[in-house]
């Protein structure tokens, strides 16, 4: 029984009654149109209400924002938000209570099922056809064949042990890299990024190699886990490398993205634009302005665009903004605003 079917079944036969009585929902009561309940946490009668007509079992609550990360308000999303569950626990709770044995033998959730779900009932995902959104995810397992390691090269370069745990970096001895899960903003692994730091670096042997590779441009390197940062700063902060990320998380600057380059592309611009936030272009010392500029354009929003200019010079040609927290905090206080005209010409 996959998710769309579980919703019928519910639907059909209608559990949802039994669904809010087993979440230990307070003064259940119905008509013929509705059930109303209260918050477990509350006593106003009227705080959540489910029509009785609606096939996707969208559940309202006055009170509490029950919204799950995919900006879904479902009976999904309500059990997810009582019991403290993700989207897995929830769906397998709710078979449990229905009593829903999926013989011969109990489905798990897969991926597939949760991607469904997020385009059968979501507003989270930028554009609705999933060819155009969606990277194949690869097995978590390929990760178990790297190994767990404090990088102390990466610690030089002001990235913390704890940033590094939390990006899930790792070791692949037999290439000499650090090992770079890179994520989708679903959280799902699509690739991992090796970089080189030890040995020759030449032709043969580039700094940077994806030991599995993925399509770059549909990615936004850490927005799954820099989403709420985003949200609660209005602000994104657009880097080149991971590792520009990774070190502005350890700063305490939790709401950027990498882009992998220096030039975004249409989907990048899209997804950025959807954000609906601030921007601030941080892109490393050897991009000219006028290149900066052209990306800048790409974007149409009403929303402030800021770039980081390093006019007093205290970077090195090849360094980034943000190689280190003072130069960091320097540049970004004194980061620079893009204005448009109606000629869509831009200046400083």
């Amino acid at each position: 029984m996959n998710i769309t079917e579980l919703k019928q079944h519910i639907f059909q036969n209608s559990l949802q009654r039994k669904i809010l009585e087993e979440l230990g929902l307070h003064n259940i009561r119905e008509d013929s149109n509705k059930i109303q309940c209260s918050n477990i946490d509350g006593d106003n009668p009227t705080a959540i209400c489910i029509y009785k007509n609606n096939v996707d079992l969208m559940v309202t609550n006055y009170t509490r924002d029950i919204k799950d990360k995919y900006n879904n308000s479902d009976i999904i999303a309500l059990v997810e938000f009582v019991k403290n569950y993700d989207f897995a626990e929830a769906v397998q709770w709710i078979q449990k209570v229905l009593d829903i044995d999926n013989k011969p033998a109990k489905k798990e959730i897969t991926e597939q099922d949760k991607l469904d779900y997020i385009f059968n009932n979501s507003n989270y995902i930028l554009d609705d056809k999933q060819d155009e959104v969606l990277l194949p995810a690869i097995s978590e397992d390929y990760l178990n064949a790297y190994l767990s390691w404090n990088n102390t090269e990466f610690y030089k370069d002001n990235i913390s042990y704890e940033t590094q745990a939390e990006f899930e970096l790792g070791i692949d001895v037999f290439s000499h890299r650090i090992t770079i899960p890179i994520r989708d903003e679903l959280g799902r692994l699509v690739g991992i990024k090796g970089r080189r730091v030890w040995d020759v670096i030449d032709e043969y042997n580039p700094k940077y190699l994806y030991l599995y590779n993925c399509e770059k441009s549909k990615i936004l390197y850490g927005l799954y886990k820099t989403l709420p940062f985003i949200k609660e700063r209005n602000e994104v902060i657009i880097c080149e490398s991971e590792k520009g990320v990774m070190q502005l998380w350890s700063y305490g600057f939790k709401n950027s993205v990498s882009i992998g380059g220096h030039s975004l592309s249409d989907w990048q611009v899209r997804r950025i634009e959807d954000l609906d936030v601030d921007i601030v272009i941080a892109f490393d010392e050897d991009v000219e302005n006028d290149i900066i500029f052209e990306e800048a354009k790409k974007f149409l929003t009403e929303n402030k665009i800021y770039y980081i200019n390093d006019i007093e010079n205290i970077l090195n040609i090849k360094e980034s903004p943000m190689d280190s927290p003072g130069n960091w905090d320097r540049l970004y206080k004194n980061r620079f605003l893009f204005m448009q005209n109606h000629c869509n010409d831009w200046e400083v």
